[in-house]
């Protein structure tokens, strides 16, 4: 249910984030490919990071067993050649010199095989591990000092890596102190409109094992669904229950979610359809509220997002009927 007090509004700027790195998810905003693709180096299918030395295998959705951590994609370093030397991907960005720089991202293995990547930034570098039984994502974190006005910011493997899989995914750069940030990804069940760009959410974050009123902020998830907060001073590292709310879809929570100084990734949300009077419950009103729309145009009858209130949103209310806000 939706009708809760507002201690934090962001609108649709506050997609206007503190990272200044473009594209940390690896995503292709032009095309819906699927699968792995062989991408070779200098292939613009990567917007806004450049491939050379060496192929790499891009991963569009999840495939052989392994799942992007942030958004839809994620590379492979190594490719499908698995030998030395691995791809290197790298991007240039705006910086202030003298200032600090922190870069949070992910490495990734596969069945077991230990991985290396080695980040580069203002003539320094640092070399981030990921191993373990099976297929593995690992976070770290690394600080660098810039030296220009701009800086090129590269991943290549490491030099202990095994020669198969070094996956990327999950980069984000902001200066050091300045506030972290949150990003997942929302589904809306049932519902027909895709692209989803300006959809609006909320989301509420309340300390888990408080009983508190929760910080709330509210903005539009892009095109696929994902969204990127920058976290206000009221919501500091902790541990919290975070709901996603979006009318006409009941509300859903994530508990014991762990927020650090560098925000949280991978806070994904699926939200149940058919909740028309925002009551909190799909019931016989939300019935009767698409009966009496029936044949309309707009409204939140329309719960397919089809343009005309019709048997399939009928279809939609009964299909989730009795379920309810988490």
């Amino acid at each position: 249910m939706k009708k809760l007090v507002f201690v934090a509004l962001l609108g649709a700027s506050a997609l206007a984030h503190a990272d200044i790195l473009l594209n940390g998810g690896l995503e292709n905003y032009h095309n819906s490919f699927g699968a792995v693709l062989n991408l070779a180096p200098g292939n613009p299918t990567i917007s806004n990071w450049t491939i050379e030395r060496n192929n790499l295998a891009w991963w569009y959705g999840s495939a052989f067993g392994i799942s992007p951590v942030d958004g839809e994609c994620f590379v492979d370093l190594y490719g499908y050649h698995d030998s030395s030397p691995s791809s290197r991907i790298f991007q240039s960005v705006p910086t202030v010199p003298g200032q600090n720089y922190t870069i949070n991202f992910w490495v990734g293995n596969y069945v077991g095989l230990f991985a290396q990547a080695r980040v580069s930034a203002a003539g320094t570098f640092g070399d981030f591990a990921c191993s373990g039984p099976g297929n593995n994502w690992a976070p770290h974190s690394w600080t660098f000092t810039a030296s220009s006005t701009a800086t090129v910011v590269s991943f290549e493997s490491g030099p202990l890596s095994t020669p198969a899989h070094v996956g990327i995914d999950g980069i984000h750069l902001r200066p050091t102190g300045t506030p972290g940030t949150i990003t997942g990804k929302v589904s809306l069940s049932d519902y027909s409109i895709s692209p989803i760009w300006g959809q609006n959410i909320i989301m509420s974050f309340r300390p888990t094992g408080t009983t508190g009123t929760p910080v709330q902020m509210s903005a539009f998830v892009d095109r696929n669904g994902h969204y990127a907060y920058t976290l206000p001073s009221s919501i500091p590292p902790g541990v919290y229950d975070i709901s996603c709310d979006a009318t006409p879809h009941l509300r859903r929570n994530r508990s014991l979610v762990t927020i650090t100084a560098d925000g949280a990734v991978g806070v994904d949300f699926t939200l149940p359809n058919g909740d028309c009077d925002d009551s909190g419950e799909v019931d016989a009103a939300d019935i009767d509220f698409v009966i009496a729309a029936f044949g309309d145009t707009e409204g939140l009858a329309d719960v397919d997002g089809s343009g005309e209130v019709d048997a399939a949103d009928i279809d939609i209310v009964i299909a989730y009927f009795g379920s309810v806000d988490e």
